[in-house]
């Protein structure tokens, strides 16, 4: 080996720790920067040029070493998991979330519509003990109106719960078509970099963070493809392929009346969901993510439309006519002054497409106009309270009330459940992640002296060559 092979061979040292003395540098300085990975230098010996010769009989390792690359120290498999639990950790919370401010909003059993049937139908009670009473008859007619108006309420706290996640379907879908479309600009960039044989670690960690931000908005997929890209994929079908993206965007009502009073959710003319901007007619599948779980929460048989569809049974039931129903049993009745009942609660018919819930109002105008005796009294009015006590005995209404707020608790504990679940296996897959790919500080600093050592030692064998040099050219001769 000639000193100048070997001065070489220092000089190849020196540029390879000093490369992985700056990459360690760089993992210390994004130490608290989210969504970075660590990096490493790989380093290889650059095999002897010297052939073999008589004197040395064999090839001389005099090449040195370089650093053949800047390895980012992600993995795939663990990426790929949160990923995936994201998207469901996503799509779940909206559900759950949107089951917890329903079952909130109905205030039971405190002071909620159970408590205002009670009053209702405890009115009709007080009203047979005392059916000449106008006082009892007011308080009657003002448990009547109130029951209306909070039924009508109710539906109008669920009607604009329902409007607000049908906004944030529109402003999710946003935020998806701006993640794809800086996913696709990373895509190219990064293979511009990557043919130019530089590294574009970094660039790789922003598309990762995007990729994982996209799982946790639509439930997207991400493939990788041999030049560094990667495809996005919704259902199938390719949000970004390579540095293009496209579209989507939420279609469908933005009526909840149109959903609120159907029977069969089956039936919605134009139901919420998504679709490719450049082909509307085309749906999108959404496997997850918030906008799945907002697209559940306000479909035709979503927990706000089933509440909504509730209200309405409610409404059309306090409306029968059928026998034994409250409009029957009352228009079979006299009032004081002898005069045949007629119903109690009517459905406005001014708007027939209307929710039936908001168009319930009351028939009797005046307290005069209660019927709660069986017989006309002779023509002259009665005491008689039995079909105000018959009234007051209906079931039919507080058993569907009753029936529907625990099948809410039940579904609303099920839906927090599975939303806290899911939230727990995220939270350990991004911890997983983490520890294999976050910076360490003792690691880096333990891998910076011995960088440094290295740096060093070439160092030193550099002032070692120069020595023997200096004897060989300058002192020999003397």
């Amino acid at each position: 080996m000639s000193s100048f092979s070997t001065l070489n061979t220092a000089l190849t040292a020196l540029n390879a720790q000093r490369q992985a003395i700056a990459i360690t540098g760089q993992n210390l300085a994004n130490v608290n920067t989210d969504g970075y990975t660590r990096q490493r230098v790989s380093m290889s010996a650059i095999p002897s040029s010297s052939p073999a010769t008589l004197a040395h009989g064999a090839s001389i390792a005099s090449g040195g070493v370089v650093a053949t690359s800047i390895e980012r120290l992600g993995d795939t498999f663990l990426e790929m998991r949160l990923r995936q639990t994201t998207s469901s950790a996503s799509a779940l919370s909206e559900v759950g979330s949107a089951w917890s401010v329903l079952e909130k909003g109905l205030n039971e059993p405190a002071d909620g519509l159970s408590k205002t049937l009670g009053a209702f139908f405890d009115a009709w009670q007080d009203l047979s003990n005392s059916p000449d009473s106008t006082p009892v008859r007011s308080v009657l007619l003002e448990q009547a109106g109130t029951l209306t108006s909070s039924l009508a309420e109710a539906y109008g706290t669920v009607e604009a719960q329902w409007e607000t996640a049908r906004a944030k379907a529109d402003t999710t879908a946003t935020a998806v078509n701006t993640a794809a479309a800086q996913v696709a600009d990373l895509n190219r960039q990064i293979t511009a970099i990557t043919v130019s044989g530089g590294s574009a670690n970094e660039l790789i960690d922003a598309r990762a963070t995007l990729l994982t931000q996209l799982s946790g908005l639509v439930g997207a997929e991400a493939k990788d493809r041999a030049d560094g890209t990667v495809d996005v994929m919704i259902g199938g079908n390719a949000l970004v392929r390579g540095s293009a993206s496209s579209e989507v965007e939420v279609r469908g009502t933005t009526d909840f009346s149109d959903i609120s009073g159907l029977s069969d959710p089956s039936a919605a003319a134009d139901p919420v969901r998504l679709v490719w901007s450049a082909d509307p007619a085309r749906a999108v599948e959404v496997p997850g993510g918030a906008l799945g779980g907002i697209l559940e929460v306000v479909s035709a048989d979503g927990p706000l439309a089933s509440l909504a569809q509730t209200y309405n049974a409610l409404a059309e039931d306090l409306a029968s006519t059928a026998a034994g129903s409250i409009n029957a049993l009352h228009s079979s009745a006299y009032t004081t002054s002898g005069a045949q009942g007629g119903a109690f609660f009517t459905l406005d018919g001014a708007e027939p497409d209307a929710p039936a819930v908001k168009r319930l109002a009351l028939a009797v105008a005046s307290t005069d106009g209660i019927a709660a005796a069986a017989d006309d009294g002779g023509g002259s009015g009665s005491k008689d309270g039995s079909v105000a006590d018959a009234i007051s005995q209906i079931t039919t209404s507080t058993d569907l009330w009753s029936a529907a707020v625990a099948t809410i608790g039940v579904q609303s504990a099920r839906a927090q459940s599975l939303a806290n679940t899911s939230e727990t296996s995220r939270a350990s897959a991004q911890e997983q992640l983490l520890a294999g790919t976050s910076v360490d500080e003792s690691e880096e600093t333990t891998n910076l002296i011995a960088y440094q050592r290295a740096f060093q030692a070439a160092a030193r064998l550099t002032t070692v060559v120069d020595d023997l040099l200096d004897t060989l050219i300058n002192r020999m001769a003397l």
